[in-house]
Protein backbone atom coordinates (compact mmCIF):
# COMPACT_ATOMS: atom_id res chain seq x y z
CA UNK A 1 0.00 0.00 0.00
CA UNK A 2 1.35 3.51 -0.94
CA UNK A 3 2.07 5.59 1.96
CA UNK A 4 2.27 9.56 2.24
CA UNK A 5 4.82 10.97 4.94
CA UNK A 6 7.12 13.59 6.24
CA UNK A 7 10.95 12.85 5.84
CA UNK A 8 13.58 13.67 7.83
CA UNK A 9 14.37 16.77 5.75
CA UNK A 10 10.86 17.79 5.96
CA UNK A 11 9.82 17.11 2.29
CA UNK A 12 6.69 14.33 1.16
CA UNK A 13 7.22 11.35 0.06
CA UNK A 14 5.58 8.62 -1.32
CA UNK A 15 6.88 5.09 -0.58
CA UNK A 16 5.40 1.52 -1.48
CA UNK A 17 4.16 3.20 -4.48
CA UNK A 18 3.47 0.11 -7.03
CA UNK A 19 2.81 2.31 -9.91
CA UNK A 20 5.32 4.26 -10.34
CA UNK A 21 5.17 4.31 -14.42
CA UNK A 22 1.83 5.94 -14.29
CA UNK A 23 2.97 8.42 -11.82
CA UNK A 24 5.81 9.46 -13.67
CA UNK A 25 3.58 9.67 -16.59
CA UNK A 26 1.16 11.90 -14.91
CA UNK A 27 2.87 13.87 -12.81
CA UNK A 28 6.43 14.18 -13.87
CA UNK A 29 8.10 13.49 -10.79
CA UNK A 30 11.63 12.13 -10.35
CA UNK A 31 12.37 8.95 -9.22
CA UNK A 32 15.29 9.24 -6.84
CA UNK A 33 17.23 6.12 -6.17
CA UNK A 34 19.42 7.26 -3.17
CA UNK A 35 15.33 7.87 -1.57
CA UNK A 36 14.05 5.05 -3.00
CA UNK A 37 10.94 7.26 -2.80
CA UNK A 38 9.36 10.18 -4.90
CA UNK A 39 9.58 14.10 -4.67
CA UNK A 40 6.15 15.41 -5.49
CA UNK A 41 6.28 17.69 -8.34
CA UNK A 42 5.44 21.66 -6.79
CA UNK A 43 2.17 21.52 -7.81
CA UNK A 44 0.42 18.31 -7.18
CA UNK A 45 -2.54 17.97 -4.80
CA UNK A 46 -3.78 15.33 -2.49
CA UNK A 47 -6.71 14.29 -4.50
CA UNK A 48 -4.27 14.01 -7.90
CA UNK A 49 -1.76 11.97 -6.02
CA UNK A 50 -4.74 9.10 -4.46
CA UNK A 51 -6.63 8.92 -7.62
CA UNK A 52 -3.12 8.23 -9.46
CA UNK A 53 -2.39 5.79 -6.22
CA UNK A 54 -5.79 3.93 -4.69
CA UNK A 55 -5.66 3.09 -1.14
CA UNK A 56 -3.17 6.06 -0.50
CA UNK A 57 -2.70 6.27 3.38
CA UNK A 58 -1.66 10.18 4.57
CA UNK A 59 -0.29 9.64 8.26
CA UNK A 60 -0.78 12.11 10.54
CA UNK A 61 2.20 13.77 10.32
CA UNK A 62 0.77 14.95 7.07
CA UNK A 63 -2.60 16.09 7.75
CA UNK A 64 -0.93 18.09 10.63
CA UNK A 65 1.59 19.98 7.70
CA UNK A 66 -1.38 20.30 5.19
CA UNK A 67 -3.11 22.44 8.00
CA UNK A 68 0.11 25.06 7.95
CA UNK A 69 -0.45 25.19 4.18
CA UNK A 70 -2.04 28.12 2.75
CA UNK A 71 -2.77 27.05 -0.62
CA UNK A 72 -3.85 23.63 0.20
CA UNK A 73 -4.30 22.43 -3.81
CA UNK A 74 -0.92 23.23 -4.12
CA UNK A 75 2.58 21.53 -2.00
CA UNK A 76 5.74 23.35 -2.93
CA UNK A 77 9.40 21.62 -2.16
CA UNK A 78 12.70 22.27 -3.14
CA UNK A 79 14.61 21.00 -6.26
CA UNK A 80 17.46 18.56 -6.27
CA UNK A 81 19.37 21.35 -8.08
CA UNK A 82 19.25 23.20 -4.10
CA UNK A 83 21.40 20.47 -2.35
CA UNK A 84 23.46 22.88 -0.35
CA UNK A 85 26.95 21.95 -0.05
CA UNK A 86 29.03 22.76 3.14
CA UNK A 87 30.63 25.72 1.87
CA UNK A 88 26.98 26.78 1.61
CA UNK A 89 27.22 27.45 -2.06
CA UNK A 90 24.20 25.00 -4.51
CA UNK A 91 25.83 22.56 -7.02
CA UNK A 92 24.89 25.22 -9.69
CA UNK A 93 26.61 27.85 -7.68
CA UNK A 94 30.00 25.59 -7.48
CA UNK A 95 29.60 25.32 -11.05
CA UNK A 96 29.57 29.20 -11.67
CA UNK A 97 32.32 29.55 -9.19
CA UNK A 98 35.08 27.53 -11.19
CA UNK A 99 33.84 28.38 -14.44
CA UNK A 100 35.40 31.66 -13.43
CA UNK A 101 37.95 31.08 -11.53
CA UNK A 102 39.10 28.92 -14.87
CA UNK A 103 38.25 31.58 -17.03
CA UNK A 104 39.92 34.41 -15.57
CA UNK A 105 37.74 37.28 -17.54
CA UNK A 106 34.44 36.25 -18.56
CA UNK A 107 30.84 37.33 -18.00
CA UNK A 108 28.18 35.47 -15.72
CA UNK A 109 24.81 36.16 -16.77
CA UNK A 110 22.71 33.80 -14.41
CA UNK A 111 19.14 34.67 -14.48
CA UNK A 112 17.76 37.24 -11.50
CA UNK A 113 17.95 35.14 -8.05
CA UNK A 114 20.81 32.40 -8.48
CA UNK A 115 23.31 34.15 -6.54
CA UNK A 116 25.58 35.87 -8.89
CA UNK A 117 26.98 38.12 -6.04
CA UNK A 118 27.37 34.95 -4.08
CA UNK A 119 29.34 33.20 -6.51
CA UNK A 120 31.94 36.06 -7.74
CA UNK A 121 32.73 36.41 -4.14
CA UNK A 122 33.56 32.84 -3.48
CA UNK A 123 35.41 32.79 -6.91
CA UNK A 124 37.31 35.36 -5.73
CA UNK A 125 38.37 33.67 -2.84
CA UNK A 126 38.84 30.36 -5.07
CA UNK A 127 41.77 32.19 -6.74
CA UNK A 128 43.43 33.38 -3.62
CA UNK A 129 43.19 37.35 -4.42
CA UNK A 130 44.90 39.99 -2.15
CA UNK A 131 42.97 42.63 -3.47
CA UNK A 132 39.23 42.59 -4.97
CA UNK A 133 37.66 45.67 -6.77
CA UNK A 134 34.06 45.49 -6.99
CA UNK A 135 31.95 48.13 -9.02
CA UNK A 136 27.93 48.33 -8.89
CA UNK A 137 25.19 50.87 -9.00
CA UNK A 138 25.56 53.13 -5.48
CA UNK A 139 21.86 51.53 -4.71
CA UNK A 140 23.64 48.44 -4.07
CA UNK A 141 26.72 49.19 -2.30
CA UNK A 142 25.56 48.25 0.90
CA UNK A 143 24.13 45.22 -0.22
CA UNK A 144 27.66 44.58 -0.99
CA UNK A 145 28.68 45.04 2.08
CA UNK A 146 26.75 42.56 3.72
CA UNK A 147 27.38 39.58 1.41
CA UNK A 148 30.89 39.94 1.74
CA UNK A 149 30.81 39.74 4.83
CA UNK A 150 28.56 36.40 4.53
CA UNK A 151 30.69 35.26 2.04
CA UNK A 152 34.12 36.11 2.41
CA UNK A 153 34.13 36.70 6.49
CA UNK A 154 35.84 39.96 5.83
CA UNK A 155 35.27 43.55 6.02
CA UNK A 156 34.36 45.64 2.50
CA UNK A 157 35.94 48.98 2.25
CA UNK A 158 33.35 51.30 0.60
CA UNK A 159 35.29 54.13 -1.35
CA UNK A 160 33.50 57.48 -2.80
CA UNK A 161 34.17 60.55 -4.32
CA UNK A 162 34.95 61.86 -0.80
CA UNK A 163 36.86 59.76 0.89
CA UNK A 164 40.41 57.68 0.56
CA UNK A 165 42.16 54.35 -0.13
CA UNK A 166 43.37 53.36 2.68
CA UNK A 167 47.37 52.27 3.11
CA UNK A 168 47.77 49.15 2.43
CA UNK A 169 44.71 48.34 0.35
CA UNK A 170 42.10 46.17 2.07
CA UNK A 171 41.02 42.82 0.61
CA UNK A 172 37.89 44.08 -0.77
CA UNK A 173 36.99 47.60 -1.94
CA UNK A 174 33.44 48.54 -3.42
CA UNK A 175 33.00 51.35 -5.21
CA UNK A 176 29.93 52.39 -7.66
CA UNK A 177 30.65 54.10 -11.44
CA UNK A 178 30.03 57.36 -10.77
CA UNK A 179 33.01 57.32 -8.21
CA UNK A 180 34.94 54.65 -10.44
CA UNK A 181 34.98 57.53 -13.35
CA UNK A 182 35.64 60.42 -11.32
CA UNK A 183 38.87 58.71 -9.65
CA UNK A 184 39.62 56.55 -12.06
CA UNK A 185 43.71 57.29 -12.45
CA UNK A 186 43.75 56.78 -8.83
CA UNK A 187 41.82 53.12 -9.11
CA UNK A 188 44.65 52.49 -12.04
CA UNK A 189 47.29 52.72 -9.98
CA UNK A 190 46.10 50.13 -7.28
CA UNK A 191 47.33 46.62 -7.05
CA UNK A 192 43.88 44.87 -7.84
CA UNK A 193 44.19 41.20 -9.18
CA UNK A 194 40.11 40.71 -9.26
CA UNK A 195 37.69 43.22 -10.55
CA UNK A 196 33.82 42.46 -10.34
CA UNK A 197 31.42 44.64 -12.22
CA UNK A 198 27.69 44.24 -11.18
CA UNK A 199 24.73 45.30 -12.74
CA UNK A 200 27.22 45.03 -15.83
CA UNK A 201 24.60 46.43 -18.33
CA UNK A 202 25.28 49.48 -17.21
CA UNK A 203 28.08 49.57 -19.50
CA UNK A 204 26.63 48.00 -22.87
CA UNK A 205 26.62 51.81 -24.28
CA UNK A 206 30.34 51.69 -25.68
CA UNK A 207 30.75 55.56 -26.24
CA UNK A 208 29.45 55.97 -22.40
CA UNK A 209 31.90 57.27 -20.02
CA UNK A 210 31.63 54.76 -17.38
CA UNK A 211 31.88 52.21 -20.44
CA UNK A 212 35.35 53.55 -21.38
CA UNK A 213 36.46 53.73 -18.01
CA UNK A 214 35.54 50.05 -16.95
CA UNK A 215 37.72 48.85 -20.25
CA UNK A 216 40.60 50.73 -19.21
CA UNK A 217 40.10 49.69 -15.60
CA UNK A 218 40.24 46.41 -16.85
CA UNK A 219 42.88 46.36 -18.91
CA UNK A 220 45.62 45.37 -16.98
CA UNK A 221 43.66 43.18 -13.96
CA UNK A 222 44.43 39.77 -14.22
CA UNK A 223 40.89 38.97 -13.08
CA UNK A 224 38.04 40.50 -14.67
CA UNK A 225 34.06 39.07 -14.07
CA UNK A 226 30.67 41.22 -15.52
CA UNK A 227 28.00 39.93 -13.88
CA UNK A 228 24.47 41.07 -15.43
CA UNK A 229 21.24 38.94 -15.80
CA UNK A 230 21.18 40.99 -18.88
CA UNK A 231 23.81 40.38 -21.69
CA UNK A 232 22.03 42.29 -24.05
CA UNK A 233 18.81 43.54 -22.83
CA UNK A 234 17.09 45.54 -25.80
CA UNK A 235 19.63 44.67 -29.03
CA UNK A 236 22.69 41.99 -29.49
CA UNK A 237 25.18 44.28 -30.92
CA UNK A 238 25.25 45.67 -26.72
CA UNK A 239 27.38 42.77 -25.57
CA UNK A 240 29.42 43.67 -27.98
CA UNK A 241 31.29 46.79 -24.80
CA UNK A 242 31.00 43.67 -22.62
CA UNK A 243 33.14 41.47 -24.30
CA UNK A 244 35.45 44.10 -25.23
CA UNK A 245 35.95 44.56 -21.51
CA UNK A 246 37.04 41.18 -20.63
CA UNK A 247 38.87 40.03 -24.15
CA UNK A 248 40.05 43.47 -25.63
CA UNK A 249 42.12 41.34 -27.75
CA UNK A 250 39.17 39.33 -29.66
CA UNK A 251 36.68 42.01 -29.32
CA UNK A 252 38.80 45.15 -30.69
CA UNK A 253 36.41 46.12 -33.46
CA UNK A 254 32.35 47.04 -33.00
CA UNK A 255 31.94 47.07 -36.48
CA UNK A 256 33.68 43.78 -37.25
CA UNK A 257 31.82 42.20 -34.99
CA UNK A 258 28.54 43.38 -36.13
CA UNK A 259 29.32 42.60 -39.59
CA UNK A 260 30.06 39.33 -38.24
CA UNK A 261 27.66 38.60 -36.23
CA UNK A 262 24.45 41.00 -36.45
CA UNK A 263 21.80 40.68 -39.31
CA UNK A 264 21.34 44.74 -39.59
CA UNK A 265 20.16 47.18 -42.20
CA UNK A 266 20.69 51.01 -42.87
CA UNK A 267 17.79 53.19 -41.76
CA UNK A 268 16.82 56.70 -44.11
CA UNK A 269 19.54 58.76 -42.13
CA UNK A 270 21.81 56.38 -42.79
CA UNK A 271 22.30 54.94 -39.72
CA UNK A 272 22.24 50.87 -38.86
CA UNK A 273 19.46 49.13 -37.31
CA UNK A 274 20.10 46.14 -35.84
CA UNK A 275 17.53 43.21 -36.29
CA UNK A 276 19.19 40.11 -34.44
CA UNK A 277 22.04 37.64 -34.09
CA UNK A 278 22.46 35.99 -37.65
CA UNK A 279 23.44 32.66 -36.53
CA UNK A 280 22.54 32.13 -32.19
CA UNK A 281 24.57 28.88 -32.45
CA UNK A 282 27.30 30.04 -33.79
CA UNK A 283 27.65 32.99 -31.91
CA UNK A 284 26.77 30.67 -28.46
CA UNK A 285 29.93 28.66 -29.74
CA UNK A 286 32.21 31.35 -30.07
CA UNK A 287 31.21 33.01 -26.68
CA UNK A 288 30.64 29.67 -24.89
CA UNK A 289 33.90 29.95 -23.05
CA UNK A 290 33.60 33.49 -22.12
CA UNK A 291 29.62 33.50 -20.92
CA UNK A 292 28.15 31.17 -18.55
CA UNK A 293 24.11 31.69 -18.57
CA UNK A 294 21.49 29.57 -16.12
CA UNK A 295 18.02 29.72 -15.78
CA UNK A 296 15.65 29.96 -12.96
CA UNK A 297 14.71 26.64 -14.10
CA UNK A 298 17.16 24.93 -11.71
CA UNK A 299 14.98 26.70 -8.33
CA UNK A 300 12.20 24.60 -9.71
CA UNK A 301 10.51 27.70 -9.22
CA UNK A 302 6.17 28.70 -9.16
CA UNK A 303 5.18 29.69 -12.25
CA UNK A 304 4.67 33.27 -13.57
CA UNK A 305 1.65 33.98 -14.42
CA UNK A 306 0.39 37.73 -16.27
CA UNK A 307 -2.59 39.46 -16.86
CA UNK A 308 -3.88 42.96 -18.14
CA UNK A 309 -6.57 44.83 -17.05
CA UNK A 310 -7.75 47.61 -19.34
CA UNK A 311 -8.18 51.09 -18.82
CA UNK A 312 -9.95 54.18 -20.19
CA UNK A 313 -9.18 57.56 -19.57
CA UNK A 314 -11.85 59.80 -18.76
CA UNK A 315 -12.32 63.45 -17.60
CA UNK A 316 -9.92 66.25 -17.30
CA UNK A 317 -7.45 63.08 -17.68
CA UNK A 318 -8.41 61.91 -21.15
CA UNK A 319 -8.50 66.02 -22.29
CA UNK A 320 -4.81 66.84 -21.43
CA UNK A 321 -3.91 63.33 -22.74
CA UNK A 322 -5.41 64.45 -26.43
CA UNK A 323 -4.28 68.14 -26.04
CA UNK A 324 -1.17 66.80 -25.30
CA UNK A 325 -0.76 64.60 -28.40
CA UNK A 326 -2.57 66.45 -30.54
CA UNK A 327 -0.97 70.02 -29.66
CA UNK A 328 2.05 69.38 -27.91
CA UNK A 329 0.23 71.51 -25.22
CA UNK A 330 -2.38 71.73 -22.61
CA UNK A 331 -4.46 73.96 -20.84
CA UNK A 332 -4.52 72.87 -17.24
CA UNK A 333 -6.34 75.88 -16.15
CA UNK A 334 -6.30 79.88 -16.18
CA UNK A 335 -2.99 80.00 -15.18
CA UNK A 336 -1.11 77.32 -16.01
CA UNK A 337 -0.42 74.90 -19.31
CA UNK A 338 1.78 72.17 -19.59
CA UNK A 339 4.46 72.22 -22.87
CA UNK A 340 6.12 69.21 -24.56
CA UNK A 341 8.72 70.72 -27.08
CA UNK A 342 10.02 68.16 -28.75
CA UNK A 343 8.59 64.65 -29.57
CA UNK A 344 11.04 63.19 -26.92
CA UNK A 345 9.04 65.81 -24.39
CA UNK A 346 6.11 64.68 -25.75
CA UNK A 347 6.37 60.90 -25.57
CA UNK A 348 7.31 61.52 -21.59
CA UNK A 349 4.57 64.05 -20.84
CA UNK A 350 2.35 61.51 -22.52
CA UNK A 351 3.43 58.47 -20.44
CA UNK A 352 3.01 60.75 -16.71
CA UNK A 353 -0.36 61.86 -17.68
CA UNK A 354 -1.59 58.36 -18.28
CA UNK A 355 -0.64 57.71 -15.06
CA UNK A 356 -1.76 60.90 -13.41
CA UNK A 357 -2.20 64.50 -14.69
CA UNK A 358 -0.78 65.81 -11.41
CA UNK A 359 2.42 64.66 -12.87
CA UNK A 360 2.52 67.29 -15.29
CA UNK A 361 0.72 70.10 -12.70
CA UNK A 362 -2.71 69.10 -13.48
CA UNK A 363 -5.70 67.64 -11.16
CA UNK A 364 -5.21 64.23 -9.36
CA UNK A 365 -7.81 62.77 -11.44
CA UNK A 366 -6.40 58.94 -12.66
CA UNK A 367 -7.77 56.01 -13.67
CA UNK A 368 -4.63 53.97 -13.00
CA UNK A 369 -4.73 55.27 -9.49
CA UNK A 370 -8.36 54.16 -8.88
CA UNK A 371 -7.81 51.16 -10.43
CA UNK A 372 -4.68 50.85 -8.24
CA UNK A 373 -6.74 51.34 -4.68
CA UNK A 374 -9.62 48.63 -5.88
CA UNK A 375 -7.23 45.77 -6.69
CA UNK A 376 -5.58 46.17 -3.27
CA UNK A 377 -8.57 46.72 -1.34
CA UNK A 378 -8.83 42.84 -2.58
CA UNK A 379 -5.88 41.24 -2.52
CA UNK A 380 -3.99 42.95 0.34
CA UNK A 381 -5.80 40.75 3.22
CA UNK A 382 -4.13 37.38 1.59
CA UNK A 383 -0.90 38.36 -0.34
CA UNK A 384 1.75 41.06 -0.19
CA UNK A 385 1.85 43.57 -3.11
CA UNK A 386 4.73 44.86 -4.91
CA UNK A 387 4.09 48.23 -7.56
CA UNK A 388 6.32 49.41 -9.63
CA UNK A 389 6.32 52.42 -11.95
CA UNK A 390 9.13 54.75 -13.77
CA UNK A 391 8.84 58.05 -11.98
CA UNK A 392 9.62 59.12 -8.85
CA UNK A 393 6.78 61.99 -8.46
CA UNK A 394 3.94 59.52 -8.50
CA UNK A 395 5.35 57.11 -6.12
CA UNK A 396 5.33 60.31 -3.77
CA UNK A 397 2.05 61.02 -5.05
CA UNK A 398 0.66 57.59 -4.11
CA UNK A 399 2.28 56.83 -0.78
CA UNK A 400 -0.23 58.63 1.54
CA UNK A 401 -2.93 56.91 -0.64
CA UNK A 402 -1.69 53.71 0.38
CA UNK A 403 -1.02 54.50 4.15
CA UNK A 404 -3.65 52.24 4.96
CA UNK A 405 -2.03 49.12 3.24
CA UNK A 406 0.96 49.30 5.50
CA UNK A 407 3.29 50.93 2.68
CA UNK A 408 7.10 51.05 2.30
CA UNK A 409 8.56 53.05 -0.75
CA UNK A 410 12.24 52.73 -2.72
CA UNK A 411 13.11 55.93 -5.01
CA UNK A 412 16.56 56.84 -6.58
CA UNK A 413 16.53 59.39 -3.76
CA UNK A 414 16.22 56.66 -0.95
CA UNK A 415 19.32 56.14 1.55
CA UNK A 416 20.73 52.79 1.49
CA UNK A 417 20.32 52.11 5.19
CA UNK A 418 16.37 52.94 4.52
CA UNK A 419 15.95 50.77 1.77
CA UNK A 420 17.27 47.84 3.83
CA UNK A 421 15.01 48.65 6.34
CA UNK A 422 11.85 48.90 3.55
CA UNK A 423 13.02 45.52 2.49
CA UNK A 424 12.80 43.61 6.13
CA UNK A 425 9.64 45.57 7.00
CA UNK A 426 7.92 44.14 3.78
CA UNK A 427 9.36 40.37 4.19
CA UNK A 428 9.09 40.38 8.00
CA UNK A 429 6.15 42.83 9.16
CA UNK A 430 2.45 41.37 8.59
CA UNK A 431 1.23 44.45 8.86
CA UNK A 432 3.03 45.83 5.54
CA UNK A 433 0.98 44.55 2.93
CA UNK A 434 2.60 47.06 -0.40
CA UNK A 435 6.17 48.04 -1.77
CA UNK A 436 6.04 50.70 -4.19
CA UNK A 437 9.00 51.91 -5.84
CA UNK A 438 10.41 53.12 -9.43
CA UNK A 439 11.69 50.16 -11.62
CA UNK A 440 15.31 51.58 -12.36
CA UNK A 441 16.07 52.17 -8.09
CA UNK A 442 13.69 49.10 -6.88
CA UNK A 443 14.27 46.56 -9.82
CA UNK A 444 17.89 45.54 -8.50
CA UNK A 445 19.33 44.13 -5.86
CA UNK A 446 16.08 43.60 -3.24
CA UNK A 447 15.12 40.16 -2.02
CA UNK A 448 11.19 41.08 -1.85
CA UNK A 449 9.88 36.95 -2.14
CA UNK A 450 7.49 37.89 0.80
CA UNK A 451 5.01 39.05 -2.11
CA UNK A 452 3.82 37.04 -4.55
CA UNK A 453 1.73 40.09 -6.84
CA UNK A 454 3.29 42.39 -8.75
CA UNK A 455 1.55 45.75 -10.89
CA UNK A 456 3.05 47.68 -13.09
CA UNK A 457 1.21 51.23 -13.33
CA UNK A 458 3.58 52.22 -16.26
CA UNK A 459 6.87 50.29 -17.74
CA UNK A 460 10.18 50.81 -18.53
CA UNK A 461 11.07 50.46 -22.38
CA UNK A 462 13.75 47.91 -21.52
CA UNK A 463 11.82 44.57 -21.40
CA UNK A 464 14.85 43.00 -19.34
CA UNK A 465 14.14 45.82 -16.59
CA UNK A 466 10.51 44.91 -16.19
CA UNK A 467 10.59 41.23 -16.69
CA UNK A 468 13.65 40.05 -14.80
CA UNK A 469 14.38 43.11 -12.90
CA UNK A 470 11.26 43.96 -11.72
CA UNK A 471 9.42 40.59 -11.55
CA UNK A 472 12.59 39.52 -10.28
CA UNK A 473 12.28 40.73 -7.46
CA UNK A 474 9.14 38.34 -6.28
CA UNK A 475 10.10 35.32 -8.70
CA UNK A 476 13.46 34.32 -6.98
CA UNK A 477 15.19 32.04 -4.92
CA UNK A 478 12.85 31.62 -1.23
CA UNK A 479 9.39 32.10 -2.99
CA UNK A 480 6.86 29.70 -2.53
CA UNK A 481 3.70 30.82 -4.36
CA UNK A 482 2.98 31.47 -7.83
CA UNK A 483 3.90 34.97 -8.55
CA UNK A 484 1.00 36.78 -10.53
CA UNK A 485 2.03 40.06 -12.72
CA UNK A 486 -1.02 42.77 -13.19
CA UNK A 487 -0.26 45.30 -16.09
CA UNK A 488 -2.29 48.45 -15.41
CA UNK A 489 -2.75 49.82 -19.45
CA UNK A 490 -4.53 52.49 -20.65
CA UNK A 491 -6.72 51.98 -23.92
CA UNK A 492 -5.63 53.90 -26.84
CA UNK A 493 -2.91 55.89 -25.62
CA UNK A 494 1.41 55.73 -25.36
CA UNK A 495 0.91 52.59 -23.15
CA UNK A 496 -0.01 50.43 -26.03
CA UNK A 497 2.98 51.24 -27.91
CA UNK A 498 5.12 51.02 -25.45
CA UNK A 499 3.88 47.31 -25.23
CA UNK A 500 4.00 46.97 -29.38
CA UNK A 501 7.86 48.56 -29.31
CA UNK A 502 8.56 45.96 -26.40
CA UNK A 503 7.32 43.18 -28.14
CA UNK A 504 9.49 43.92 -30.81
CA UNK A 505 12.44 44.18 -28.86
CA UNK A 506 11.85 40.64 -26.81
CA UNK A 507 12.06 39.38 -30.35
CA UNK A 508 14.83 40.62 -31.50
CA UNK A 509 16.54 39.92 -28.17
CA UNK A 510 14.88 35.92 -28.08
CA UNK A 511 18.11 34.89 -29.45
CA UNK A 512 19.94 35.13 -25.74
CA UNK A 513 17.78 31.89 -24.50
CA UNK A 514 19.19 29.94 -27.71
CA UNK A 515 22.42 30.68 -26.29
CA UNK A 516 21.48 30.52 -22.99
CA UNK A 517 20.63 26.85 -23.82
CA UNK A 518 23.46 26.16 -25.39
CA UNK A 519 25.68 26.84 -22.92
CA UNK A 520 23.67 24.79 -20.24
CA UNK A 521 23.89 21.63 -22.36
CA UNK A 522 28.02 22.95 -22.09
CA UNK A 523 27.88 23.01 -18.53
CA UNK A 524 25.94 20.29 -17.62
Amino acid sequence: MPSLHVADDGSLLVQNAYNYKEYLKQIGAKWMPELKAWRLSPYVSVSELMAIMPGLVIDNEVEKMIKHVSNLKKLHFASTAEVKHPDGLDSYQRVGVRFLADAKRAILADDVGLGKTAQAIRAAMEVDSKHVLVITKKSLLHNWTVEIKRWANSEAFTLTTQNTLPYPSPKFTVTNYEAAVRRLEELKMCSFDVLIVDEAAAIKNRRAQRSRAIHKLAKDIPYVWLLTATPMPNSPEEIWSLLHCIRPDVYSSYWRFVEKHCDYDYNFFGGTEIHGLKDPNAFAEEVAPLMLRRDKSLLNLPPVTQETIWLTLDGEQRRIYKDIRDKFLAVLDEEHIVTAPSVLAQLTRLRQVVCSPALVGGPDESAKTEALLEILEDLTPKHKVLVFTTFADYVRLLLPKLEPFGVVAITGDTPAQDRTKAVQKLNKDPNCRVFIGTIQAAGEGLNLQAADIVIFLNKSWTPAENEIQAVGRAHRRGQVNPVHVINLTAVRTIDEYIEEVLLEKKHATDAVEHLAERLRKEVF
